[in-house]
């Protein structure tokens, strides 16, 4: 690994300086029953000087040979294609690494001397005949999360006894031993598929958002592994278990789940002959109760915290809830209404986004303890007419040598929401070398830790490493409503010169 960051690193600094084009860095292939692969390059100079590359193998492999030529001429504009040809040597199977070192010579950067750069291969010999790959599946014991994710975690450890990647997918399912009843189907990873190394374990959890009931229990979990689709086979674990009720001593909450995470009230309004009217508006908050006790659950409106401008709190007097308290059964969903009514409010002072925050308080009782947590609930109240306006500047530019490669740079972002309404922005970061006409590495993109509300400002400190021959950084900051974080509303651009 710590080779792999090193050529990524060397990757990076070469790209500065020459101006040879390559069409991949990275090739998978598959040797199919042994046969051989001709894998094309094409190699473009786009100079008007000659270049030469050489080509050298740090791989070393018995069961692959891979023929390639040494030295490659490139004379100036010149596109070449160049063919490496992979085969196997010995009956075998599979994945191997293969690391190629290119390095550029010319007349044009002297003070440099050699560029150096590297291209992997992964290759991926698999038989036609019966072969099958094996794996190992390993049960950790299950535990209690009291964070902020609430649940049962099931931990697992996969090993990769064969020598080949392997592709896996696959199900969980837990059901109660005592009668039967289905409790949780899910995939094993997200996005439905994952993939291990060969001789690697890999360790993953599988995270139910609801805590059991003590008592016994089966889990079913089906993995599916092979690579594309060659050599598929399947393993299947099934496993018993008690949860004790011991294993709840430290619970601090009841664990329940509300469908919204924030609430956004658009309030209409309409002129009349003398002034505006609205109509009431409601929003509903369904509410499970994830745990195996019962939950009583009473709801409050905040208007104000330290986080909320003083004029833009919403009038707790508009707002109402209906009920006010409920209380659920293990597994029963409840619904909670919150309606702003603006109808006796003068409209006409009323623009843009107002905030508070509804407050949902559980209590629940088991083994003669008293449980009580909060969930709090951003709530924005738009009443239209919707100004978009900031400030933002980006100072303290300063440069801090690493080494003579690479310098640290500091800067501060401003930002300060002078409209009426919410603002998202995100920040992309590019370097570039002006003098050969080159972007530096990828694009760098801060995203915000939470929105910016009106007559707020913020300040973002941040740090960059700048590699051997940037000369200029260009700092996008896009800006975004909260109601539409797709569209751009405003950018503002910022150029420095090192």
């Amino acid at each position: 690994m710590k080779k792999v960051c090193f050529f990524l690193i060397v990757l990076t600094i070469s790209s500065l300086c020459f101006s040879l084009k390559i069409d991949k860095y990275f090739i998978n292939i598959d040797l199919i029953d042994y046969k051989e692969v001709v894998v094309p390059f094409v190699f473009v100079n786009d100079k008007n000087y000659e270049q030469i590359i050489q080509i050298k193998n740090l791989s070393k492999n018995d069961f692959v040979d891979i023929s390639y030529p040494k030295t490659i001429y490139l004379n100036p504009y010149e596109t070449q294609n160049v063919n490496f040809v992979v085969s196997p040597t010995k009956i075998n199977v599979g994945s191997y690494f293969f690391f190629f070192q290119f390095s550029i010579e010319n007349n044009f950067i002297n003070e440099i001397g050699n560029i150096y750069f590297p291209i992997l291969f992964r290759i991926n010999i698999i038989p036609q005949f019966d072969y099958h790959p094996t794996v190992e599946i390993y049960s950790g014991d299950l535990h209690i999360s009291y964070e902020d994710k609430l649940g049962t975690i099931f931990p697992f450890t996969i090993t990769n006894d064969s020598n080949l990647i392997l592709e896996i997918s696959g199900n969980f399912r837990l059901t109660s031993k005592e009668n039967s009843n289905f409790i949780v189907e899910k995939p094993l990873f997200e996005g439905y598929q994952s993939a291990i190394l060969p001789q690697t374990e890999k360790d993953f959890e599988i995270f139910i958002d609801r805590y059991l009931k003590p008592g016994k229990y089966r889990i079913r979990m089906e993995l599916n592994y092979g690579y594309k689709n060659y050599l598929q086979e399947k393993y299947v674990l099934e496993k018993e278990f008690t949860i004790p009720e011991t294993i709840y001593l430290d619970r601090k909450a009841i664990n329940f789940v509300v469908n919204k995470n924030k609430l956004y009230i658009s309030v209409p309004k309409e002129m009349n002959t003398r002034e505006y009217i609205t109509t009431p508006q409601q929003e509903t908050l369904t509410i499970l109760n994830n745990d195996y006790i019962d939950a009583n659950l009473s709801i409050d409106f905040i208007s104000s915290t330290v986080d909320i401008p003083l004029e833009r709190s919403i009038n707790p007097k508009y707002i109402s809830e209906n009920p006010s308290k409920i209380s659920l059964k293990p597994d029963e969903k409840g619904e909670i209404n919150l309606i702003a009514d603006y109808r006796r409010a003068n409209l006409q002072n009323l623009e843009g986004e107002f905030f508070g925050t509804v407050q949902l308080i559980s209590e629940g009782y088991s083994r003669e303890k008293i449980f009580y947590n909060t969930t709090k609930i951003p709530t924005v109240i738009n009443f239209g007419n919707n100004k978009y306006e900031v400030k933002s500047n980006v100072t303290s530019i300063e440069l801090i040598p690493i080494n003579k490669f690479n310098k640290n740079l500091n800067f501060k972002i401003d930002i300060e929401n002078t409209g009426n309404s919410t603002l998202l922005y995100q920040i992309k970061i590019n370097k570039f070398n002006k003098q050969i006409g080159k972007k530096v590495g990828e694009e760098i993109r801060i995203l915000p830790e939470k929105p910016i509300l009106p007559e707020q400002s913020i300040s973002i400190n941040n740090q960059l490493i700048v590699e051997l021959g940037v000369d200029t950084i260009i700092i996008d900051i896009e800006y975004y409503s909260y109601t539409d974080p797709k569209s751009i509303i405003k950018t503002y651009s910022y150029s420095f010169t090192l």
